[in-house]
């Protein structure tokens, strides 16, 4: 018996082989738009081969951008492609249909007024619409080296941030093209060149250790080589500076030579990150996940030891679930690779994994890791956790949505801060806490605390001033608390361009078809609002609405739930945030009333591509959110949002005429003065005052000469919340 139960599974796996020889994968179906060869996901393909007239070549994605092959030749090309498997125990596909791509002998227009607009983190490409073209190309020239990079977009703008990994100088073009299976349009002529600098940020270390070596507490990291050197930053608050040793594979620090000790019950939590020289072009990385070390010692040694997580003292002696839930919160915040703890109060080895997992879900701010427990004896365990979610984000999209530009933010301040202004409301705030990334920047400030960094330029510390350059522009000291909130919301719903294309990618990683993190897309961050020119999702979009707030000492948090965007109970549910804000606008009692913002929603779409500014769901009640758009918190609140306050109402277009229109003369008061001033205008119709609500789109009032009126409308009518209509009014010419 002991020989046949070795033997088996050796046999299943004979057998699995024989069934699987002589089996291929399915052939990728292909089709072409523009210049963009694009086909299906395959399952178990790593890797598509493209056959350009008999030349391979090879890509992880679905798709292959013809454009730099036709601009250069202006010839056909015949495109076949296949998928490639490293699964032994299947073949490669067979090639797919053959393709013809051709172009014709007219020539689209050149996009004209071509820029490059740089920031911190991001280098966003601009230029004029070309009739005709379907598609357009960046061509990236390295000068240092003449290498050519070609990158496709439908849009009119995109992204270089990450699209090379070497510093340098470089030149950019862009180039129209037209749909090739149509034979009719050539690509266009390279636009103007735009020279620049692109920085490029280094490598994280990865696999830190912290370790004790004869006595003294080593720190290990792998060799960075374009880094000149490391920071090296403890838990504690101190932060080392250790030059970069390029003739080995692996960096060390002795931290007993700064003073560390490592006594009985205490634990060592640290984190590196690689910097590079000054006006090398590297910069700063971000910091590793946090290595640790654990003192020996009794239960009692663990107990005299404390720490701190926004505003809970704690030790890693957990005496109940509530203390066991702090610690996993504290250890998930700041990405410790491992914790130690003991567990002092009774449970069983069969719920033993329920309730760190129930500590662990509960963290509402997850999003992708993975544990394993181990018992350490006396009541002692190991938590360790990986994170498959990135300390930083680095990927972006090419196509988000566009804000129609002619409805603009009418409630900024008039006279703006000065540039070196920093006498924010925050830099009051005595309670401080240390982070080192966005997520963890956000969390704290919208929690009461204002926020240190590192030593070093980490991605915390560099969204923190980009935020702090955006409120220098839109707000001033002499605004109520109430201003500021409009004006943020505003800057927030007028900058955000939604991005459709991550969500697609999100649908096809939880379909397996796409083995890679969606947490990895910056849409789902501050930075894709900060730097990516506002190309965010609703995550992205309640995380910096709550810090701009915050920084103006403005309570405001992000809320987690369930969202529907159609307004119907049926439609499928979907991951959505909101916020909640706090505002004394009832009573003038100094203790406010909470209310619920959607700044997402706020945006009026009439196709997945335009958006127009609104304040639809803005200053709300948990109910209107509820009944309404159907949201539903998945993580309940425990401030209630139960006041509603009425932008329309306590708003003026003209100094003193309110946006609630109960009357047709109302409505053409209102009408001339969007023409006289040739704007934009918001205003809603009850519909107890004015039952046919259509009249306003074919209403004569808003037509002047060759001024023709673009109305686009909402009708607010559900479960037993009093009917509105939201009209949004622009004009163009004819």
């Amino acid at each position: 018996m002991k020989i046949v139960t070795k033997i088996l599974p050796a046999l299943c796996i004979m057998l699995v082989a024989i069934m699987f020889s002589g089996c291929s994968i399915k052939a990728p179906v292909v089709s072409v738009n523009g210049c963009l060869v694009s086909w299906n996901w395959v399952t178990n393909a790593t890797e598509y081969e493209v056959n350009v007239n008999g030349t391979s070549y090879f890509t992880t994605d679905n798709n292959y951008n013809l454009a730099p092959l036709i601009q250069k030749s202006r010839t056909i090309k015949e495109v076949r492609v296949r998928a490639i498997t490293s699964n032994s125990f299947l073949s490669n596909s067979g090639y797919s249909d053959m393709l013809t791509v051709a172009v014709g002998d007219k020539i689209l227009d050149t996009p004209q007024n071509f820029k490059v607009d740089i920031s911190t983190n991001s280098y966003i490409c601009s230029w004029d619409t070309v009739a005709n073209a379907d598609y357009y190309c960046i061509k990236l020239v390295n000068l240092d080296n003449n290498s050519e990079q070609y990158f496709a977009t439908n849009g009119r703008s995109y992204n270089l941030y990450g699209a090379t990994n070497e510093s340098g100088s470089y030149q950019a073009f862009v180039f129209a093209y037209s749909n090739s299976q149509s034979h009719i349009y050539a690509p266009s002529e390279l636009s103007n060149s735009v020279d620049f600098m692109m920085d490029v940020t280094l490598d994280t270390p990865k696999g830190i250790t912290l370790s004790k070596v004869s006595g003294s507490i080593i720190c290990s990291w792998p060799t960075i080589p374009e880094a000149e050197s490391y920071s090296l930053s403890i838990l504690n608050g101190e932060t080392y500076t250790v030059p970069n040793n390029v003739n080995v594979d692996t960096q060390s620090f002795n931290l007993s030579s700064k003073g560390l000790t490592l006594n009985a019950g205490e634990a060592i939590f640290a984190c590196v990150g690689a910097v590079g020289a000054e006006n090398s072009g590297y910069t700063e990385s971000p910091y590793t996940d946090m290595a640790s070390i654990f003192g020996t010692g009794t239960k009692n040694d663990f107990q005299a030891v404390k720490y701190d997580f926004l505003g809970d003292t704690f030790d890693l002696v957990a005496d109940n679930y509530d203390e066991l839930q702090t610690i996993v919160w504290y250890t998930i915040f700041y990405r410790i690779n491992e914790i130690q703890c003991y567990i002092n109060y009774k449970i069983t080895d069969n719920s033993l994994k329920n309730i760190f997992q129930s500590a662990i879900q509960s963290y509402n701010e997850i999003r992708h890791l993975q544990y394993a427990i181990t018992p350490l004896g006396s009541g002692a365990y190991s938590l360790r956790i990986n994170y498959v979610n990135p300390m930083y984000p680095t990927k972006t999209t090419d196509k988000s949505s566009a804000q129609y530009l002619g409805v603009q933010p009418k409630n900024y301040t008039d006279t703006p801060r000065d540039d070196s202004y920093n006498d924010f409301a925050i830099e009051n705030r005595e309670k401080t806490f240390l982070v080192y990334n966005s997520e963890q920047l956000y969390y704290v400030v919208q929690n009461g605390y204002r926020p240190i960094f590192p030593g070093g330029d980490s991605p915390a510390e560099v969204a923190y001033e980009a935020a702090k350059d955006v409120l220098r522009d839109i707000v001033s000291d002499d605004m109520s608390d109430y201003e500021k909130t409009v004006a943020i919301y505003e800057w927030v719903c007028y900058t955000a361009h939604y991005d459709h294309t991550v969500i697609d990618i999100d649908a096809e990683i939880a379909a397996g078809l796409r083995a890679e993190s969606i947490s990895n897309y910056r849409s789902f961050y501050i930075e894709g609002m900060l730097f990516d020119g506002g190309q965010v999702v609703c995550d992205g979009i309640s995380k910096t609405f709550a810090l701009l707030c915050g920084i103006e000492d403005i309570e405001c948090y992000k809320v987690i739930g369930i969202g529907s965007y159609t307004g119907s109970s049926s439609q499928t549910e979907v991951d959505h945030a909101w916020n909640k804000v706090k505002l004394d606008l009832v009573g003038n009692d100094g203790i406010g009333e909470w209310y619920a913002v959607d700044a997402t929603q706020n945006d009026f779409t009439d196709n997945i591509s335009t958006e127009y500014l609104t304040h639809m769901s803005f200053l709300k009640t948990d109910e209107w959110m509820s009944t309404v758009l159907h949201h539903r918190e998945v993580y309940p609140c425990t401030d209630v949002a139960n006041t509603e306050f009425s932008f329309y109402a306590n708003s003026t277009y003209d100094g003193s005429s309110d946006y609630v229109i109960s009357s047709a003369s109302e409505l053409s008061e209102i009408a001339n003065f969007a023409k006289s001033t040739f704007s934009s205008v918001e205003f809603i119709i009850d519909l107890d005052d004015f039952a046919d609500y259509n009249y306003v789109n074919t209403c004569a009032v808003f037509n002047k000469g060759t001024v023709r009126a673009n109305i686009y409308s909402m009708r607010i009518d559900d479960e037993g919340i009093k009917p509105y209509v939201i009209f949004l009014v622009y004009y163009s010419t004819y």
